[in-house]
């Protein structure tokens, strides 16, 4: 689960930052661009990549890979989605204008890593919401499972992630900025229809 949503944020799930005076514009050789054509473009290229960059959109474009999970996953996934894109932030570093209706952004992407939250800490909370729903600890609840010798019920399953997403929903407004991971993509865009438009990694 953690793989398939780092996956995905891995290519834009951000919220809107600032960009303006932190956009610089290249223009490529081949491709020869009024500067005073760039201060009416690069506004509607910002436009279009804020919009590219919605929790709905997202969702929409990987909704195929939210079919391969399976039920437990599929109902954890928007809801852990949903907190971390309250942390996403994102930068426009660099515009390359390719042609009059072709163009390619660089983009800085941040966002929390799962993997430095802090295991005992998360073992803790994990503890004490557990034994507050069901008089167990995750030591003891997980047993509980294996003991029966059986698949897990939906109930049981609901239960552990409800759980677990309370941990998480508490441990990432602790997480400290040089524990985010930050990543530059590249977007390409094409202006359709006098609009422009983003659909993915360059």
């Amino acid at each position: 689960m953690k793989k398939i949503i780092l996956g995905l944020l891995a290519i834009g799930t951000l919220t809107l930052a600032g960009t303006g005076d932190n956009i610089k514009t290249l223009k490529e050789v081949n491709y020869k661009v009024s500067w005073e054509k760039l201060y009416k473009t690069n506004p509607e290229i910002e436009n279009a990549i804020s919009k590219f960059y919605t929790l709905d959109n997202l969702n929409y474009n990987f909704k195929s890979e939210v079919e391969k999970m399976t039920p437990e996953e599929a109902q954890f996934y928007p809801r852990v989605m949903n907190e971390l894109y309250k942390y996403f932030t994102y930068k426009i570093k660099t515009i390359y204008y390719l042609s009059p209706t072709v163009v390619k952004a660089d983009v800085e992407i941040k966002y929390p890593d799962f993997s430095k939250l802090d295991k005992k800490e998360y073992i803790k909370k994990l503890d004490k919401i557990l034994k507050e729903k069901t008089g167990k600890t995750y030591d003891e609840y997980i047993h509980m499972s294996v003991l029966t010798d059986k698949e897990t019920t939906t109930k049981y399953n609901k239960v552990l992630s409800d759980c677990e997403f309370e941990v998480i929903k508490q441990m990432l407004p602790n997480l400290k900025q040089e524990e985010y991971y930050t990543e530059t993509v590249t977007l390409k865009g094409t202006k359709i229809n006098n609009n422009w438009q983003f659909e993915g990694v360059y």
